[in-house]
Formats: C-alpha cells, sequence, structure tokens
C-alpha cells in the first residue's frame, strides 16, 4: 500500500521510510505540508504517517484539513510537548504517539492502523 510521509527532519524521515518499508508498504516522502497536498492530488494513499515535532500544532491542523475522508494518519509527536497530542487528536488524527514510540513500534501501529 501507498503511503504518505511527512517528517521536516531529513535523517528521520529517512528511518520513517524504513519503518514503512519494512511493515511492507511503499512509502513517499514528502517534508512540509505542500508536499502533502501536492502527494494527495497526483495518487491514492492508504495512510498518512506525520511527524509533529516542528510546528506541530499547526501541522496537526493542516494535515486534518487536507487528508482525504478516509485515510488514517499516524502522527508522533515530542514526548515534551503533550499538547500537541492533545490538539492532534482533537482535531481528528487516528493515533498519535511519542517519537520513540514510533521509531520502535512504528510499523506495527501502522499495519494495526491500516487493518482497524
Amino acid at each position: 500500500m501507498r503511503i504518505a510521509v511527512v517528517v521536516p527532519d531529513l535523517l528521520f524521515g529517512s528511518q520513517a521510510m524504513e519503518i514503512v518499508k519494512a511493515a511492507g508498504h511503499d512509502p513517499e516522502l514528502t517534508s512540509d505540508i505542500d508536499g502533502l497536498v501536492a502527494l494527495l492530488a497526483a495518487e491514492d494513499f492508504a495512510a498518512i504517517v506525520a511527524d509533529l515535532s516542528v510546528d506541530g500544532v499547526e501541522r496537526a491542523e493542516a494535515i486534518a484539513d487536507v487528508r482525504p475522508a478516509g485515510v488514517p494518519v499516524l502522527a508522533c509527536f515530542p514526548h515534551v510537548d503533550p499538547e500537541v497530542r492533545a490538539v492532534a487528536l482533537e482535531v481528528g488524527l487516528d493515533q498519535v504517539v511519542p517519537r520513540s514510540r514510533l521509531a520502535r513500534e512504528g510499523g506495527q501501529l501502522l499495519n494495526a492502523l491500516l487493518d482497524g
């Protein structure tokens, strides 16, 4: 399945891509919301994986605004910023976990979300 990966940090972006590949999916990486909009306009995606560590509240709200209906979002946030998690859940992102958990369990979390 095609998975859109939105990560502003190139290093973690590479890690997120490997997580998605290891889970058996085909990732497409972008660093920002404009890139996500372009990806979503070009093809269908089964899910979105997003890093909310930069401009987390604004990024969560923007992702909620642009994601197609029925496309689940797995997002991560810095554990020191619980407000980002609260807002992300409030605006409808499906699962929001600390970045460290996504790094450890991202493939399992993604597959559970897709199976859900």
